[in-house]
C-alpha cells in the first residue's frame, strides 16, 4: 500500500526529468555545433542521471509493488482465513443448532413415551381413588341407614314399654277398684278391724322407733363422753351393743312386715287369676 502511495510523485519526476532533457536538445540544436563535446557530455551525464533516477524509480516502483502484492496476498490470506473461521463458526453453529433439535425431539419424544406409559397408571389410579370415594360413600350411607334403624327400633321399644307400663298401671287400678267393691258387709268389717289392729300396731312401731332412736342416740352419746382408753378396751363389746341397738327389730315390726308380704301375695294370685 506505501509503493502505490509512492507511484504518482515517481511518475512526476519522471516527467519532469524528460521535460528538461527535450528543453537541453532544443537549446543545443540552436546553439549549433559551439560546444558540442562539453554539451555532448553534459548530455551524457545528464541522461545518465535521468537513467539512474529512472532506475531507482523503477526498482522504487517495483518494491512498492512488490509489497502492495505482498500486501494484497496478505489481506487475501486473511480474509480467506477470516472466511474459513467464519465458515467454520456457522458450521459449528449449524451443529449446535442440529444437535439441539435433536435433544429437542428426543426429550419431546421421551415425555411422550413417558406420558404414553404413565397414562394408564394415572387412569388407574383415579378410577382406584374413584372406587374408594364410592365404597367410603356407600359405607357412610350404609352406617346412618342403621343408625336410624336402630333409633326406630328403641324408639319402637320405649314405646312399647311405656303402653306396657300404662296397660299395668290401669290393670292395677283396676285390680284395686274391684278388690275394694267386691268384698261384702262382713269382710268389709273384718277388714276394718283388720284396719284398726294395723293403725295400732304401726302406731306402736313408730312408738318403739321413736325409743329406739332415742336409745341410740343415748349410746352414742355415752360413747362419745367415754375416754379413749375404755373406748379402746372395751371395744367389741361397744360395737356390739351398737348393732344390737341398730339392727333390733320389735315383734310388731315383725307382724307388720309379715302382713304386707301376704297382702302381696294375694294380689299376684288375683292378678295371674284376672289374667288367666
Amino acid at each position: 500500500m506505501a509503493g502505490l502511495k509512492q507511484l504518482p510523485g515517481l511518475l512526476k519526476q519522471h516527467r519532469e526529468a524528460a521535460a528538461a532533457a527535450a528543453a537541453l536538445l532544443l537549446s543545443a540544436i540552436k546553439r549549433g555545433n559551439t560546444q558540442p563535446e562539453q554539451q555532448l557530455q553534459q548530455h551524457s551525464k545528464h541522461h545518465q542521471q535521468q537513467q539512474q533516477q529512472q532506475q531507482q524509480q523503477q526498482v522504487r516502483s517495483g518494491r512498492a509493488s512488490r509489497s502492495a502484492r505482498q500486501l494484497r496476498r496478505a489481506s487475501l490470506q486473511r480474509s480467506g482465513r477470516a472466511s474459513r473461521s467464519a465458515r467454520q463458526l456457522r458450521r459449528a453453529s449449524l451443529q449446535q443448532d442440529v444437535q439441539q433439535q435433536q435433544q429437542q425431539q428426543q426429550q419431546q419424544e421421551a415425555l411422550q413415551q413417558h406420558q404414553k406409559i404413565q397414562q394408564p397408571h394415572k387412569q388407574q389410579q383415579q378410577q382406584q381413588q374413584q372406587q374408594q370415594q364410592q365404597q367410603q360413600q356407600q359405607q357412610e350411607i350404609l352406617q346412618f341407614l342403621w343408625k336410624e334403624q336402630q333409633l326406630q327400633q328403641l324408639q319402637q321399644q320405649l314405646q312399647q314399654e311405656q303402653q306396657q307400663q300404662q296397660q299395668q298401671q290401669q290393670q292395677q287400678q283396676q285390680q284395686q277398684q274391684q278388690l275394694l267393691l267386691q268384698p261384702s258387709k262382713e269382710g268389709f268389717m273384718r277388714e276394718t278391724g283388720k284396719t284398726i289392729r294395723q293403725a295400732e300396731i304401726a302406731e306402736g312401731s313408730r312408738e318403739l322407733s321413736n325409743i329406739s332412736a332415742v336409745l341410740r342416740s343415748a349410746v352414742l352419746k355415752g360413747m362419745v363422753e367415754l375416754p379413749d382408753k375404755l373406748v379402746i378396751s372395751n371395744a367389741s363389746i361397744v360395737l356390739g351393743l351398737v348393732l344390737q341397738l341398730t339392727c333390733a327389730v320389735s315383734p310388731l315390726q315383725q307382724q307388720q312386715q309379715q302382713q304386707q308380704q301376704q297382702q302381696q301375695e294375694q294380689q299376684q294370685q288375683q292378678q295371674e287369676q284376672q289374667q288367666q
